[in-house]
């Protein structure tokens, strides 16, 4: 019996050290690459068995809440980020997770956090954030969790690129009209 409980215990403890995410903080954050119209697939990441960080939440999120980390290094100026948890339409479901919640930092080293929090526009369970302003080359940290400390799956879509030309500007800083590049138009009426 001795030996069977034993056996049972190691069970436990490495079903639990499998199920543990990889990254639940940011120190072990987990790298994106190729960041200029990046998307993951529907329920890619998820924050089930996250834990909440020592990390404090910024001023505009209610709690902490069971988060996940991911890092990129800027390639251009302006960023756009989506979270979809539990969304349908489109073809696309998002994932399983309830009132998802984005903020973004820089941060050398995760133990001297400057926050760089901007516009986070909450649409039930989808949620997006714009920042301007990165410096290229410079590391940022990217933390998802949702209000009332719900967990799920969620897609992350990510948009690192340099804005268009303000309209007026001089002749040669002109955009072109006609490329491949792709572009964010803030205003639009």
């Amino acid at each position: 019996m001795k030996y069977f409980s034993a056996i049972l215990l190691l069970f436990f403890l490495a079903s639990d050290a499998i199920a543990q995410l990889t990254n639940d903080d940011c120190i072990n954050a987990r790298a994106i690459s190729g960041i200029s119209n990046y998307c993951s697939a529907d329920a890619a990441f998820t924050t089930v068995n996250a834990t909440e960080s020592t990390v404090a939440a910024p001023s505009n999120w209610p709690a902490s809440g069971k988060d996940v980390w991911f890092k990129f290094t800027a390639v251009a100026y302006d960023i756009n980020i989506a979270v979809s948890g539990n969304v349908t339409g489109g073809g696309s479901t998002g994932g399983t997770l309830q009132s998802p919640l984005v903020a973004l930092y820089s941060t050398p080293d995760c133990q001297s956090f400057t926050s760089v929090i901007g516009n986070m526009n909450t649409g039930g369970n989808a949620v997006t954030f714009y920042k301007g302003g990165l410096t290229i080359g410079e590391e940022y940290y990217i933390r998802v969790s949702a209000a009332n400390n719900s967990t799920g799956t969620f897609k992350l879509c990510i948009n690192n690129y340099n804005p268009i030309i303000k309209p007026g500007q001089d002749c040669s800083t002109a955009s072109f009209l006609c490329s491949k590049a792709s572009f964010t138009e803030l205003n639009v009426f």
